[in-house]
Parts: C-alpha cells; sequence; structure tokens
C-alpha cells in the first residue's frame, strides 16, 4: 500500500537538489513556482499530503538536474548551470535564471524537454 508523500517529504528532496544552486528563499519559492509567503507556509506545514502539482513540478527539477549532470563535465555541473545559452528556450539566460524568472507550468516543461534532448 503507497502511502501519499507529505509535504516534508517533498521539502527533504528539494532540499538536496538545489543545495547546490545557491539560491535564496525568494529564489527557491520562485522555482516552486509560488510567493515568498505561499513557500514560507508551505514549510511550515511538514504534515500535509503534498500536492499532485508540487510533486510534479519536483520531478520535472529532478529531471532537469539530472540532465545537467549528464551533460556539463564532470565537476562542472555548477557552472553548466549558470552560463548563458542562446538556444530556445533559454535565449541568453542561463538555466539557473530561467528557472527563476520563467516558471510557470508550461515554461519548466520547455526546459526539462529541452535539455533532455540535449543528454540523449
Amino acid at each position: 500500500m503507497n502511502q501519499p508523500l507529505t509535504i516534508a517529504d517533498v521539502m527533504r528532496v528539494f532540499d538536496k537538489l538545489i543545495s547546490h544552486w545557491q539560491l535564496s528563499p525568494t529564489e527557491q519559492s520562485s522555482i516552486l513556482g509560488m510567493t515568498l509567503s505561499h513557500y514560507e507556509q508551505l514549510t511550515e506545514e511538514k504534515q500535509s499530503t503534498a500536492s499532485p502539482e508540487l510533486m510534479e513540478r519536483l520531478v520535472r527539477l529532478v529531471g532537469i538536474q539530472k540532465a545537467v549532470s549528464v551533460i556539463a563535465p564532470r565537476g562542472a555541473e555548477n557552472q553548466f548551470f549558470t552560463a548563458t545559452v542562446d538556444a530556445p528556450p533559454l535565449q541568453g539566460r542561463s538555466i539557473r535564471d530561467y528557472l527563476i524568472t520563467q516558471n510557470s507550468e508550461e515554461d519548466l516543461e520547455a526546459l526539462f524537454r529541452w535539455i533532455n534532448s540535449k543528454a540523449c
């Protein structure tokens, strides 16, 4: 029998995922597609069940990080993550900046598809 994931479960994965991304709390909330106040409230509701939307967003973020680790030369993941890329969907932004500023579900999906096409 599967138990639903709690917000605490999801946030543990998120914290581990972004630990080397050097993000402020505001940037973290933006990557999750929410306001800072909602993000802070979410971190206090640790025993509540995580929403399917939050879990799906986390799956996409993990996929993006996995692709970065495959594409980037060993030890240069952070450089790759912060380097600007001219190709769509980034169009002169870094993956990091794109995740912070283009945080709709559609934008996240576009980045996920693009970066995974490079990782294959």
